[in-house]
């Protein structure tokens, strides 16, 4: 409405008419026009919700509100309407289950004719072969107790591997 000369009164209803234009080049739906003002009211009949405006269109709403003591204070009514929208071209597509999965592979640098007291090097490769991430990983091995923070509680991206080295005496026992 046009401001009376003097401004608003205590008392005063001011209409307010709020348009939403989609300036986009896209349509948007699901819009929803809201007021922020306290006190304000849409009037009877007014569409504020579930709003779809194809590019250039526009909606409008209309309201009022009225000057309350605090405004005089203020000196003026200050009034902020918002309008939010989804792009129906959003789409939501599925994808592949989750497949974890995790392969070993275990090389030793010697394979045959192995002597004690000789040292015989392992290598242990894990490899995340699924499609999401694994964690909580402990890696051990029969033959020796080993431990620390390469073989416990590993992380992998899918795709992503972990290797532990660690040497082992062959005994007395071993060769026989």
């Amino acid at each position: 409405s046009t401001t009376p000369e003097g401004g608003y009164a205590l008392g005063d209803t001011i209409t307010y008419m709020i348009t939403v234009t989609n300036d986009g080049n896209v349509p948007i739906d699901s819009i929803s026009i809201e007021d922020k003002l306290e006190g304000f009211s849409f009037d009877a009949g007014q569409t504020t919700n579930d709003i779809t405006l194809a590019p250039g269109q526009s909606a409008s709403a209309t309201g009022s509100y009225i000057v309350t003591e605090a405004d005089v204070v203020a000196g003026s009514v200050r009034n902020e309407a918002t309008a939010n929208g989804s792009d129906p071209g959003t789409s939501v597509v599925p994808t592949e289950e989750q497949n974890p999965g995790l392969s070993v592979t275990k090389t030793a640098n010697k394979t045959s004719g192995v002597k004690q007291g000789e040292t015989i090097k392992y290598t242990i490769v894990v490899t995340n072969t699924g499609n999401v991430t694994i964690s909580g990983i402990d890696v051990s091995d029969t033959l020796v107790n080993f431990s620390g923070n390469d073989a416990n509680n590993i992380t992998l991206a899918p795709g992503a591997t972990a290797t532990i080295k660690y040497s082992y005496k062959v005994t007395a026992a071993d060769v026989e």
